[in-house]
């Protein structure tokens, strides 16, 4: 297949350009041209489905407009659940990963340890007194007892383990419970709460945290001798709820806020205080219809709340972008003499096609989000849910609407002033000259008064000017030059990016949870004081379970009860591969040397342990050259399972208790807490973890050589979830990337029947997305804009460590989204163009005339899209801000950047490539200077001198490329039909 531009001599119009291909879609033939011309006739985008589809919407439109509504009332009950159920970002170990599989071998094994949690309340001496320990303080602790108790007591089951300062004591020599300094004292509760559970501890974690506001506001403070206490509480489940209650109290205030800004867009735009009633009340049934679908989704799938955010911020930005789509349009055609029915049907047809391609565009990119693990999926589906909501309420209930209540729509009908004053402007056109129509044309021909009629509102303005500036050579190729080499810092920095992963970033600022959680890691002992301890468990490698018959032959009657499982009367060394069983000196020693070659391999690390970071049943202290102190098991059994010890002895109670929760059920299995001093989420977190990987798996190689064969060492952390899921995120969102682009691209290829314009688009949209990241990572890692005072703006440091960075999640939320949103605009432009083009108007007409038509569209698109989600920005959590930012800088470099600079540019380069195999009527309306007489040669290729001034080429021409005829012959000549140069000017 071979496609030439050329230029006819012959025709009126010499600087018109077209491709004709042996094959495509054909535009070309004179009776679809004048049908396009004439503009009575549907253009090649409205074909018959669309029109049976405007019809049947039209014929059903009081029962659409009574349906939209009524659904909205019934999901709002449902919607109101989704968000009292929404969850902080779950962390949930990616399939196959090694954390993955340590998380199912605890499940299995400590089954009974699954969904605990431990909350914590520090009381702290202000000022400074000799000791927390007092009356007072005691006081306080038994009332926040009782409540625990209490709340145990209604819901038997959930509350494991109650501990204070009080708890211990005397009754041993360091009581874990008091600070360092002896300035706070702890009180510590365990508790599982799955399932149903979980909102009813969130509303008495909210009863804790109203108790203890009351308990801080009562004391008296200020007075000379009298000591009052800083109270203060943390732990997931409290961590969560700062989350949340933040979420829900700021997103709906700043949206509130900032929602007169697109408000106002819209209505300068439309012009119509009906038009914008309407556009409003669309709004609130795509919420609720989106929101109560996801409930149903949240049953199966945990629904995450920032994908809440970004469903209220899409149906706000959406609901007033396709109202702008198809209200503008719906005005125009009744500007243009459309009855009502025939403009609604044009706006079903023709701004429903850009809008359904959007749509379909936007659907792909966020459901690209599906190869991503966990939590992300559901933000995938609720931000589907949400456009495919919004996209059938503008291309139903809206137009039916109108067709109800005509009177929402009127005030665009043409008078019979308006059609004189149109004619006068006409004719004052021609006398100016404006037309570019030679004098010997027909200009009285009726087609061509009606083309120039309707295009006549284009020929004006700033995009008008622009777009005729940009498409002339070599404007259309410097200017995108100037750019992209202005925009190169921006690209190059992306390279350095390094996904931050601090937990700060997604906790409130101004809540003091997490600075309590980190403030207690410093202040108290390892073994009381760490929230998310790192556990290291050892059991067999082989996971089935093994017949009584199998373990007595393996470990003898005697150590069997009456289930077949083990028992602690007898001792048992371990010397066979399966099961193990961790009641044996040779087990409590091969776990003593683990843990020392732990200690002894980070010695050089800044994360060195020691044995305080360590809690086991196997030892306890440490000699002098830092080895634990083993403990014999023998002795040991007998102290915490003897009856008298355990009735006189408070620490034989306690080791029994220890033993009970970190040995398995069935004594194949022991965990190791490591309760490191540092931040779990910091960059220091992730070095030791992939240490302590590959020293447990050297640990177990050695096991395996001294007499254990079965023995495996597993390490299960929040740190290790945390970093397994960077790493699987950070290789499938490639993938998703790549995949969106591909969809995308052959989607809008196949809407348009143009195969080569995904090519152009390209480079107007993959490049500009790393200019985004690039300025992302400037202001939030740099910190180029902290001068403006604005914590939005400013980078998240952490103690110790500098700035947050990036975080990692915020990629994932917005890299296929920026994507879609990028080929929005294209598709909106690029229909106009494609209409223009169809119509018979020159090739660069077409994109000015496209960017004319377009322009104060997408601009007002594109700020209210900004405008938006500027309310992500006022947040207090740094990483809606980062995704604010992003999207905000996206939209803003997109609107008057790329869509109003690069695109046009890159449209006007080789034009005939923007349509083919598709082939377009010869141009009948050209008023533009071209590059050059020959603008192509063939298909995929560019002739040299398209990029020389059309006096050059046509002086160069004839010597530099003529055929055996005197004819000008393309680049690869021998490959296409020669191109007359007789009409070349």
């Amino acid at each position: 297949m071979q496609a030439i531009c050329y230029s006819d001599a012959s025709s009126d119009e010499e600087s018109g350009y077209d491709c004709k291909s042996s094959g495509g879609h054909d535009l070309s033939n004179t009776e679809e041209k004048e049908g396009l011309i004439g503009g009575d006739e549907d253009n090649h985008h409205e074909g018959q489905c669309g029109k049976v589809a405007a019809r049947v919407i039209w014929n059903s439109r009081y029962c659409v407009v009574i349906c939209w509504p009524l659904l909205a009332l019934i999901m709002a009950p449902f919607a109101y659940k989704l968000v009292i159920n929404a969850l902080p970002l779950p962390k949930t170990a990616p399939h196959g990963t090694a954390s993955f599989e340590a998380e199912e071998l605890f499940e299995v094994k400590f089954p009974y340890l699954v969904g605990m949690k431990m909350e914590m309340i520090v009381l702290k001496c202000t000022p400074h007194c000799p000791t927390a320990v007092s009356l007072e303080s005691e006081a306080y602790v038994e009332q926040l007892r009782d409540m625990v108790m209490n709340f145990g007591n209604d819901y038997p089951g959930t509350v494991i383990d109650i501990r204070s300062y009080y708890t211990f004591g005397d009754k041993i020599d360091e009581n874990p419970m008091l600070a360092h300094d002896q300035q706070s004292i702890l009180f510590v509760w365990s508790w599982r709460v799955n399932g149903t559970m979980k909102l009813i501890a969130q509303d008495f974690a909210k009863r804790v945290s109203t108790k203890i506001d009351f308990m801080n506001a009562e004391q008296v403070r200020g007075v000379p001798g009298q000591v009052a206490y800083d109270i203060a509480v943390t732990g997931p489940t409290f961590l969560n709820i700062a989350m949340k209650e933040t979420v829900l109290h700021e997103v709906p205030i700043h949206e509130i806020v900032t929602l007169p800004l697109p408000f106002a867009i819209l209505a300068l735009r439309l012009q119509s205080a009906r038009l914008l009633l309407l556009a409003l009340c669309s709004m609130p049934i795509s919420i609720l219809i989106s929101f109560g679908f996801m409930y149903f989704v949240s049953l199966h799938l945990p629904v995450i709340m920032y994908a809440l955010i970004m469903m209220l911020m899409l149906c706000t930005a959406l609901s007033f972008d396709y109202s702008l789509f198809t209200m503008t349009r719906f005005a125009e055609e009744r500007k243009h003499g459309a009855t009502m029915e025939e403009a609604i049907e044009k706006v079903i047809t023709q701004s429903g096609h850009v809008v359904m391609v959007s749509g379909l565009v936007l659907t792909i990119a966020y459901g690209a989000m599906l190869v991503l693990p966990g939590a992300f999926k559901s933000f995938c589906v609720a931000a589907c849910a949400m456009i495919l909501c919004s996209i059938g309420v503008q291309l139903t209930f809206v137009p039916c609407v109108l067709g109800i209540f005509p009177w929402l729509g009127a005030g665009f009908e043409p008078t019979e002033e308006d059609r004189q004053a149109e004619l006068l402007e006409d004719i004052d056109a021609m006398e100016k000259g404006e037309m570019d129509m030679d004098e010997d044309d027909e200009f009285a021909s009726p087609a061509k008064r009606k083309a120039y009629a309707r295009v006549q509102p284009f020929r004006s303005g700033v995009y008008y000017e622009i777009g005729g500036l940009l498409t002339r050579c070599p404007m259309n190729i410097l200017v995108p030059l100037l750019i992209y080499a202005g925009m190169t810092p921006f690209t190059l920095r992306v390279t350095q990016y390094k996904m931050g992963h601090a937990y700060e970033l997604q906790v409130p600022r101004g809540r003091p949870e997490w600075a309590t959680s980190l403030q207690i890691q410093r202040d108290f002992p390892p073994s009381v004081g760490c929230m998310m301890p790192t556990l290291i468990i050892a059991t067999n490698r082989v996971q089935d379970e093994l017949s009584p018959k199998d373990r007595y032959a393996l470990v003898g009657p005697e150590d069997l009860d009456a289930t077949g499982a083990g028992n602690d009367s007898e001792l048992v060394e371990i010397t066979t591969e399966a099961p193990l069983d961790v009641r044996g000196q040779a087990f409590f020693d091969e776990n003593c040397r683990m843990v020392d070659s732990l200690i002894e391999a980070s010695e050089n690390h800044s994360f060195a342990l020691d044995s305080d970071d360590f809690q086991s049943p196997t030892f306890y202290g440490s000699h002098e050259n830092g080895k634990v102190k083993c403990l014999n098991y023998q002795l040991t059994h007998y102290y915490r399972a003897n009856y008298f010890t355990q009735k006189f002895m408070f620490t034989s109670r306690l080791m029994q208790k220890l033993w009970d929760q970190l040995v398995s059920s069935e004594r194949d299995a022991m965990l190791t807490l490591l309760t490191p001093k540092m931040d779990p989420f910091s960059a220091e977190a992730f070095n030791m973890t992939k240490e302590i990987r590959h020293m447990l798996h050297n640990a177990s190689e050695t096991a395996r050589n001294l007499g254990f064969p079965g023995i495996t060492y597993r390490m299960f952390s929040p740190t290790a979830i945390m970093m397994d899921m960077i790493e699987v995120t950070h290789d499938r969102l490639f993938v998703a990337f790549l995949g969106c682009a591909m969809v995308c691209f052959i989607l809008i290829a196949i809407s348009f029947h143009a195969w080569l314009i995904p090519f152009k688009l390209l480079f107007t949209v993959i490049l500009p997305i790393t200019w985004t990241y690039g300025a992302a990572l400037y202001v939030y890692e740099d910190g180029y804009l902290e001068f403006i005072g604005l914590p939005g703006l400013s980078p998240t440091y952490i103690t110790n460590s500098g700035p947050a960075g990036l975080d990692w999640t915020v990629p994932m939320f917005t890299l296929t989204i920026m994507l879609g949103l990028a080929l929005d605009y294209d598709v909106f432009l690029f229909e106009r163009v494609w209409e223009f083009r169809a119509q018979g108007f020159g090739d660069n007409e077409s994109v000015q005339l496209a960017l004319s038509a377009t322009g104060p569209t997408i601009t007002s698109a594109g700020l209210i899209f900004a405008f938006t989600f500027t309310s992500m920005m006022l947040g207090s959590m740094a990483i809606t801000n980062q995704m604010g930012f992003i999207f905000i800088f996206s939209i803003v470099v997109d609107t008057f950047v790329v869509r109003t600079v690069l695109v046009p540019a890159m449209l006007s380069l080789n034009p005939c490539l923007n349509y083919w195999p598709s082939k377009m009527p010869e141009p009948k309306y050209t008023w533009l200077h071209h590059c050059s007489a020959l603008k192509q040669s063939s298909v995929g290729t560019t002739s040299l001198l398209g990029l020389l001034p059309a006096s050059a080429s046509s002086a160069v021409l004839p010597y530099a490329m003529q055929g055996p005829n005197g004819e000008a012959m393309s680049f690869y000549g021998f490959l296409a039909r020669p191109v007359h140069v007789s009409g070349i000017a």
